[in-house]
């Protein structure tokens, strides 16, 4: 049976906004990462910008579910920025001690996959030498926050980022049907 046409029309909005935003994403991926000065290797750079594309196709995805749940822009962008100031606090970049009631959050956010997986691409093969660090260096992974690292390899970190961003929007989808069949959209 052919798909509905909320279907359609999402399948479509995807097939067009995603290359759209793998290239603005590629624009600042080539700016940024010779701007700081990142490992000059082409297997470091492709990891720094898989991440910020799904990051940011997982970001986007976000948008579109507050969008659909909410029945005003205004309480959209309220719900999305409070969802997004709890994911972005727990996911080891801000906060190094996170409570044990939270403790759940970095493991479904996506902001700890990617920073994890940016960071570790950086720091992974780095010898830091000088001052207390001895004749032998520190390795630039022992350097990152525990509360930063998923336990995860690059790769790994990669694969969630993917994963994340496939079910979100496979639940945007969903969220859409059922909105529309509820008619609250």
């Amino acid at each position: 049976p052919p798909l509905p046409c909320r279907s359609a029309f999402f399948l479509a909005k995807t097939l067009v906004s995603t290359p759209i935003e793998v290239l603005q994403v590629s624009v600042f991926a080539a700016a940024t990462y010779f701007m700081m000065g990142f490992q000059a290797s082409a297997l470091k750079f492709l990891a720094w910008w898989a991440t910020l594309v799904l990051f940011a196709l997982a970001s986007e995805t976000l948008g579109y579910m507050a969008a659909i749940v909410t029945p005003d822009s205004k309480v959209g962008v309220a719900v999305l920025s409070i969802l997004l100031v709890f994911l972005l606090s727990f996911s080891g970049y801000l906060v190094r001690s996170i409570p044990v009631y939270f403790a759940w959050i970095p493991r479904i956010s996506y902001f700890s996959f990617a920073t994890d997986a940016a960071a570790a691409n950086e720091f992974d093969g780095l010898i830091f030498t000088g001052g207390e660090a001895g004749p032998e260096g520190v390795p630039g992974l022992s350097l990152l926050p525990p509360a930063m690292r998923t336990g995860l390899s690059v790769g790994g970190n990669l694969g969630v980022l993917l994963g994340i961003t496939a079910g979100c929007r496979l639940l945007c989808l969903g969220l859409l049907e059922a909105a529309a069949r509820l008619k609250f959209l």
